[in-house]
């Protein structure tokens, strides 16, 4: 079984346009906003329902430019932007774990159906997403320099730190797949809930062809 772990009911909609042998497979689960409310909402599930995979979806805000709106990341690194202990020689994002071992930048699988674009929405690869327990408006983001030239991020969320962390923790493969939301200067759909809507269902139906190519299922969309 296949776990789908969304901060918003609306963010996991798209479940609902997979074939029922397909949809069957997976098992959409809201575990709230925040980096502490994903962890431990994901753990809870994971104890609960024995998930094979774990995916983290959901919308994301842009830090680059070179995203649009409704287009989709796959990131394979993960790290927590709103930690800083540079006072005590860390660099940003890292932080000592309860072993005492320094941990910064989880690393993610990438995707197994490598595409540039679908369904008219540009998809991008390999790249790094940060998430941290605040909303960051444009004039923030364009005074955080660092969260490009040190973090090397794209993109920014509430979640996918956390649940990255809880399934690693348990020894639960995990993967992120987001669409952007919100671009680089501040712009939003005018129709807010449409645009999360129609991206939901085609991102669970790439996520869902992802998982057949890798799996080699007989399942057919």
């Amino acid at each position: 079984m296949i776990l789908v772990v969304a901060s918003s009911p609306l963010e996991l909609s798209g479940v609902e346009s997979l074939s029922p042998p397909l949809k069957d497979n997976f098992k959409a689960l809201t575990v709230g906003v925040g980096k502490i409310n994903a962890t431990l909402n994901t753990l809870q599930a994971i104890h609960r329902y024995s998930p094979s995979l774990v995916v983290a979806v959901g919308s994301c805000g842009a830090i680059r430019e070179e995203l649009e709106i409704g287009d989709f990341i796959f990131p394979n690194r993960v790290v927590q932007w709103d930690i800083d202990l540079e006072r005590f020689g860390w660099s940003r994002g890292a932080l000592p774990s309860a072993s005492g071992e320094i941990e910064g930048v989880l690393e993610l699988p990438p995707l197994s159906v490598d595409y540039s674009s679908y369904q008219g929405r540009g998809v991008k690869h390999s790249l790094t997403l940060g998430s941290g327990d605040r909303f960051l408006l444009r004039p923030e983001r364009e005074e955080m320099g660092w969260l490009i030239d040190e973090l090397d991020l794209w993109a920014v969320d509430m979640e996918s730190y956390g649940v990255v962390k809880a399934s690693r923790e348990m020894g639960i493969e995990v993967m992120v797949g987001r669409f952007v939301s919100d671009d680089a200067r501040g712009r939003r759909p005018k129709n807010f809930q449409k645009m999360i809507k129609e991206a939901s269902s085609d991102l669970f139906t790439l996520i869902a062809q992802s998982i057949m190519e890798r799996e080699k299922s007989p399942i057919i969309l």
